[in-house]
């Protein structure tokens, strides 16, 4: 009974390093994690925007928003839904970016939604993130203001579309 007790207390004393996102605990003797990109970091993204001013009136175009990041976020959450990726339906997505206050994307998920690529690519090299949420040193989250995404984003973004 006592080897029980014991071993319980291990198993949770290593796993309290990594709270609240226990999917990220890697074994001491794993090179990385083993699961990743099951909504990790959306609470931190949601807290950022929230210290934000007026973050009640903001909103925020989130992949994979609805959950975490919209019980954390006091303003307004729009879902980037997958569907309107993996149909390419760029126009809808284009125009709830434009209505957005901030996006956030999630490049952990590029391997698991490899067809995240399709926006995430865009971004890349051509606008930078205003904040970047990183656990265990891997880039979960990416908080770009909207503001400051250029107009070729979008027009790339169009490109896409299959009517």
């Amino acid at each position: 009974m006592a080897a029980l007790v014991v071993i319980t207390l291990a198993q949770i004393g290593f796993g309290l390093p990594y709270a609240p996102y226990y999917f990220t605990y890697k074994n001491p003797f794993a090179k990385e994690a083993a699961t990743y990109a099951y909504g990790e970091g959306f609470s931190e993204a949601a807290e950022y925007l929230a210290q934000k001013p007026n973050a009640k009136d903001l909103r925020a175009y989130v992949y994979i928003g609805m959950g975490t990041f919209s019980y954390y976020f006091p303003g307004e959450t729009v879902v980037l839904k997958r569907p309107n990726v993996l149909f390419n339906d760029f126009v809808t997505i284009t125009e709830e970016m434009r209505s957005a206050d901030y996006l956030v994307l999630y490049p952990i998920a590029r391997e698991k939604h490899p067809e995240t690529e399709k926006i995430l690519s865009e971004f890349e090299g051509v606008v930078m993130p205003e904040k970047v949420i990183t656990i265990n040193g891997l880039e979960y989250l990416q908080i770009y203001r909207v503001a400051d995404i250029p107009e070729s984003v979008y027009e790339a973004l169009l490109k896409k579309h299959e009517p």
